[in-house]
């Protein structure tokens, strides 16, 4: 993603850390995306789609901040 984006760590089960973001790509499309973080540092997308309007809404405050 090209641009500033929010990473939130979310609620997980495992021991591994999750992640969610929300960005915008450098073609300007707006991007909801979970990671896992594994021990060695590395993560793995679990899943990418198009943000909601709310997630849009909410990723715009937060970059006027």
């Amino acid at each position: 993603m090209g641009h500033r984006q929010v990473v939130q760590r979310a609620i997980s089960q495992g021991e591994n850390p999750v992640y969610y973001s929300l960005g915008q790509t450098n073609e300007g499309r707006y991007l909801f995306a979970v990671v896992i973080q594994f021990p060695d540092g590395k993560g793995y997308p679990v899943t990418a789609r198009p943000m909601t309007d709310k997630e849009k809404r909410r990723y715009r405050r937060w970059k006027e901040r």
